[in-house]
């Protein structure tokens, strides 16, 4: 039985969290899906995480600092691959770019063919 990779959605646009959790699942994903960093970190308590997909709309966005903090909570081995929900328009420094998703323009074919399953 092929590995289901464990993904972590941190959004907080409902519509969008919803849409992306249920097209990663057909995939064949796992999913945990949260509004905030807080109730995310509580729903993954005990998993071993292969992906995080954060919105830089998440309240608790802080760059650099979130993706450390999130690594450190998890306390796993192998730290998770983050992939960015980027809705401002300049790239941003804190993952490669080939891991920053922009949703101004938003397809939902090209996000998902972003993140691998």
């Amino acid at each position: 039985m092929p590995h289901r990779q464990k993904i972590l959605i941190l959004e907080k646009d409902d519509f969008l969290r919803e849409i992306l959790g249920n097209l990663l699942h057909k995939e064949g994903g796992y999913l945990f899906s949260e509004f905030s960093l807080d109730e995310g970190l509580k729903a993954v308590h005990g998993h071993q995480l292969d992906t995080i997909i954060l919105g830089t709309s998440c309240s608790e966005f802080k760059g650099k600092e979130t993706l450390k903090y999130i690594t450190k909570q998890l306390n796993q081995a192998t730290p998770p691959q983050f992939y960015i929900l980027n809705d401002g328009d300049e790239e941003l420094d804190i993952v490669p770019p080939e891991q920053q998703i922009k949703i101004s323009n938003l397809s939902i074919e090209k996000v998902i063919d972003a993140i691998p399953v």
